[in-house]
């Protein structure tokens, strides 16, 4: 399954340690930044890259402290470790999943291993969603499943069996 998912937006209540993680969310969105910046006011304030670009652009002040400021660096080694050391509770938390890691360990479990996840069927017309659990199930009732025509081998959503064996070739 190619499933594209991004895990953005985290709230401090999925931390593990909060107060850590509160003291690296971005004071413009309130979000955890994988990707923070600082700028180069007095306090060196830090914002996540997206928030504090636009701000830079249009040549506004600090918006923590409105002190003018000409250039976002990229935060110290250390903050950067700091950051991606950070563990945080999966997303489907309230769902009964009970993974803790860090941000790129949390990515890779929404994308492929979390059975609390929302995912769509694989199958060609399905519109269906459902957990990650409940996939193998599903997809062996799923009226979308492919079935190989006994005739001409191709394979065909067993709701369309019917009309394609009236048009077969062989």
């Amino acid at each position: 399954m190619a499933e594209e998912c991004s895990v953005k937006n985290l709230r401090a209540s999925l931390a593990v340690e909060q107060d850590v993680a509160r003291e690296l969310f971005c004071p413009l969105c309130f979000s955890f930044s994988t990707d923070p910046k600082t700028v180069n006011c007095p306090a060196a304030h830090m914002f996540c890259s997206d928030c504090i670009s636009s701000v830079h652009d249009n040549r506004g002040p600090c918006p923590c402290c409105r002190q003018p400021f000409t250039e976002l660096r990229d935060v110290p080694l250390v903050m950067k470790n700091m950051i991606a050391n950070v563990k945080w509770h999966c997303t489907n938390k309230q769902k009964g999943c009970s993974f803790t890691g860090t941000h790129a360990d949390l990515q890779q479990h929404i994308q492929q291993k979390c059975s609390k996840q929302e995912v769509p069927c694989d199958f060609t017309a399905c519109t269906d969603t459902m957990m990650r659990s409940k996939l193998p199930a599903h997809q062996k009732k799923c009226p979308r499943c492919p079935a190989e025509c006994e005739h001409c081998k191709d394979k065909v959503p067993f709701v369309e069996s019917s009309d394609h064996l009236k048009t077969c070739p062989s």
